[in-house]
């Protein structure tokens, strides 16, 4: 399964638009210059439109570190516009606690708030916030497994940003495109066709990292899934110093461990994957928790160790019910039926159709 990538980016005025995050945040903000600095203008400025961008930008700014006060401060920053009746400043407050509800893997409340992000873009009309959240939702559908309706919100996020001619919009809705086909086996060649147009854009024009990051991900991946594992480690491991210190660390070392899991080198693959899932826990990623974990159920699993699969799979289910993970629940329950005893496979069965939107 392919991780899609969302973006990230604010008010152009405010922030540069990027796919991921325009620049890494630092370990710890707790005595940061940019935060403080922030946090001053908000609490020594009038209520008006520029304390509402100066809330988005500070919510923008902690994302990656704590993505509960992202949301805290794009809450404010929502509510403020909203007494302002100040559109772009409540389409982007609102953006922003979807984002923190993202990497916390809340979707429910994700699907929520970005709906009413692309509502508010579309009332204004913003078209580049429009591509944004089109790109974004397409990513929660996917997640959800509604792989046709993704499809179609990738799609038209990708013809909105050709219409406006912007590189850094074209290559992540590319990115997330090539992402979906590599799901399909027949559809491996469409994919390809997806990321190496990224490569182009990239040879052409100068892209960021979190842009370059999408590519070398997406198509180790896909190399990956055609069985060119050194191929695959190559282009992921080129994605790691991209990612150092941000939230896009634990999904590279759950790839990474997958290939090594595919070639055979088990020890290895569980290094990765557990320290994928710590990384994860540590900023309260329940997608990526949920990931580790079935990967770690599937390797016990083919290792003949029960219990440990059994304990690794259990968690993974309780994660992915809680937060509506329906790709992830169905292969839970494809690794479970050998580890459970029969008369709870009817249970399993009910709740993944009870969680799985179409």
């Amino acid at each position: 399964m392919f991780y899609n990538f969302i973006h990230e980016g604010l008010n152009p005025k405010i922030w540069v638009f990027a796919i991921f995050l325009i620049g890494w945040s630092s370990n710890s903000y707790g005595h940061d210059p940019t935060a403080d600095s922030l946090k001053s203008l908000i609490d020594n400025s009038k209520v008006d439109t520029t304390q509402v961008n100066a809330l988005n930008e500070l919510s923008y700014y902690v994302l990656n570190l704590d993505p509960q006060e992202a949301i805290k401060y794009g809450l404010r920053a929502r509510e403020m516009s909203e007494m302002l009746n100040y559109s772009k400043g409540k389409a982007y407050g609102l953006k922003n606690m979807g984002l923190g509800y993202y990497y916390q893997g809340d979707y429910l409340k994700v699907l929520d708030y970005w709906t009413q992000s692309l509502e508010t873009f579309e009332e204004i009309p913003d078209t580049t916030g429009i591509a944004n959240m089109l790109n974004n939702l397409g990513a929660i559908y996917y997640t959800q497994g509604s792989n046709t309706k993704a499809l179609e919100y990738y799609l038209r996020s990708l013809q909105i940003s050709e219409d406006l001619q912007d590189t850094i919009l074209i290559t992540n809705a590319l990115v997330n495109v090539g992402g979906q086909y590599s799901d399909n086996e027949k559809d491996y060649d469409k994919a390809l066709k997806y990321f190496w147009q990224v490569g182009k854009i990239a040879e052409l024009y100068p892209i960021n990292d979190q842009a370059l990051g999408g590519y070398l991900t997406g198509i180790g991946e896909l190399y990956s899934n055609l069985g060119n594992y050194d191929s695959a480690l190559y282009y992921l491991e080129q994605s790691i110093p991209i990612y150092e210190n941000t939230v896009r660390v634990p999904e590279t070392l759950i790839r990474i461990g997958m290939v090594h899991k595919e070639q055979g080198e088990y020890e290895t693959a569980i290094q990765y994957q557990q320290q994928a899932y710590q990384t994860a826990k540590e900023s309260s990623q329940d997608l990526f928790m949920t990931r580790s974990l079935l990967m770690l159920g599937d390797i016990y699993h083919d290792l003949g160790k029960s219990k440990e699969a059994h304990a690794a799979y259990d968690e993974a289910e309780t994660l992915a019910v809680a937060g509506g993970l329906n790709y992830e629940l169905r292969d839970i329950y494809k690794g479970w039926p050998s580890l459970m005893p029969t008369k709870e496979l009817l249970k399993m069965l009910t709740n993944i159709m009870l969680n799985f939107r179409p």
